[in-house]
Formats: structure tokens, C-alpha cells, sequence
């Protein structure tokens, strides 16, 4: 089995995908027999044993890199190659395209982040009909006993 570093953190989104942390060291899968996700993403295992996708620009083979001729020149390709894929599945993951302006990407955060916040107004309100209401079953749960009981009821003295 070939061993990959994790190069970013990557938190799974769906099922079948595995968490990873930078730095981490992770072992490549067979996914032959599994099948793979789609382009772009690799079977990984971790050192604890838990198996999932992750994405192919989030790692990088060890043995590859101790392999290199020219490290420097490599490894700044690497890089952009790497930031150029986290940017990519950024985008896919969040279904922004290429062309949009980070303007137009910041005014649709707003607007979530008020459509968010109205319903969270709106389900505080309800939350607060529902504790009126239920003040007003308990009196009239009450009034019910006390008419069952001819009156209201007395406390037991101890």
C-alpha cells in the first residue's frame, strides 16, 4: 500500500468521505473493489483504520516526493497544483463557478445569513406562543381540577 501526507484539513461532508488533518500520514486503498467515487477523489485509510474518499489534491505520495530530481522547482508546481484543486473542489462543494466575483459570492452569504437569522426570529416567536400556551393549559388544567374537587384545592398541612 502506498502512503500519502495529508497536505490540508479536510472535513467530510457526506457519507463515505473521511476526515483528515494536515501532516497525517494515510495509506492508499485498493478502491478496485469498491468503486470509485468520482474523478478527483481517492481512497484513503488512517492509521486508526477508518476508510473513506478524500480529495486527490488534499494528498500527496511520499514516495514521490523523496523521488524528485528537483525538489524546488517540483514542489512549487506541487503547490499551485494543489491550491489550484483545493480551489476547484472549494467551488464544486459550495456550487460557485469560476466567473462569479467574490462581491457576488460575499452578497449571497448576507443573504443567507439573513435568511438565517429571520428564521430564527420567527422561531423564537413560535417558541414563545408555545410557553403561553402551555401557562394557559396548566391554569386550565388547575380551574379543571379544581372544580373536580368542588373548589380549590388545599394544600396538606405536614
Amino acid at each position: 500500500m502506498l502512503e500519502f501526507e495529508v497536505l490540508y484539513d479536510f472535513i467530510s461532508g457526506e457519507p463515505g468521505e473521511l476526515s483528515v488533518r494536515a501532516g497525517e500520514v494515510v495509506r492508499g486503498v485498493d478502491d478496485e473493489k469498491t468503486g470509485a467515487k468520482n474523478d478527483g477523489w481517492v481512497l484513503m485509510e488512517t492509521a486508526q483504520g477508518e476508510v473513506g474518499y478524500v480529495p486527490a489534491s488534499y494528498v500527496e505520495e511520499l514516495a514521490a516526493r523523496m523521488q524528485s530530481e528537483e525538489p524546488d522547482k517540483r514542489d512549487r508546481q506541487t503547490q499551485q497544483d494543489r491550491k489550484v484543486g483545493r480551489i476547484q473542489h472549494l467551488q464544486q462543494r459550495l456550487d460557485i463557478t469560476p466567473n462569479e466575483s467574490v462581491a457576488h459570492i460575499e452578497n449571497e452569504c448576507e443573504v443567507w445569513h439573513k435568511e438565517l437569522q429571520g428564521r430564527f426570529t420567527t422561531l423564537r416567536a413560535h417558541c414563545s406562543v408555545v410557553d403561553e400556551g402551555m401557562k394557559d393549559m396548566q391554569c386550565y388544567v388547575q380551574e379543571l381540577e379544581d372544580l373536580a374537587c368542588g373548589g380549590p384545592r388545599r394544600r396538606r398541612q405536614p
